[in-house]
C-alpha cells in the first residue's frame, strides 16, 4: 500500500512540475508592449524595446519623425544663425553640411 501511495505521489509531483514549466514566460512575453505597460514602463521605453526587437529580427525600422518642422530650419533667421556659426568657427569648413563638398 505504501508503494502505491508513493508512486501516485511521484506521478502527481511530475505532472505538477510539467504544468509549472508550461506556464513559464517566454522572451516574447516579457518584452510585449502590454507586459511592459503593466509593469510601469513609459510609452517611450515600450517604443524603444519594439525598435530593438525589430532590429534584432532584421525587420524594417521606421524612420523617426523630427519634432521640428522643416520650415523652421529652412527659415531665413535660422539660415543666418547657421551661417554666422560657420563663419565664426575657424575649424569648421564653409562647406560643412552642404552636399557640394569635393573630395
Amino acid at each position: 500500500m505504501k508503494k502505491i501511495n508513493l508512486t501516485i505521489f511521484i506521478a502527481l509531483v511530475m505532472i505538477g512540475l510539467c504544468c509549472i514549466s508550461s506556464k513559464a514566460m517566454s522572451p516574447n512575453d516579457s518584452t510585449s508592449a502590454d507586459y511592459l505597460k503593466k509593469h510601469g514602463y513609459s510609452a517611450e521605453m515600450v517604443r524603444l524595446v519594439n525598435v530593438q526587437k525589430d532590429r534584432t529580427e532584421q525587420k524594417e525600422v521606421p524612420a523617426e519623425e523630427k519634432n521640428f518642422k522643416k520650415a523652421v530650419w529652412d527659415s531665413k533667421p535660422m539660415k543666418t544663425l547657421k551661417q554666422m556659426f560657420r563663419t565664426s568657427d575657424v575649424t569648421m569648413s564653409p562647406d560643412f553640411g552642404n552636399n557640394k563638398i569635393k573630395f
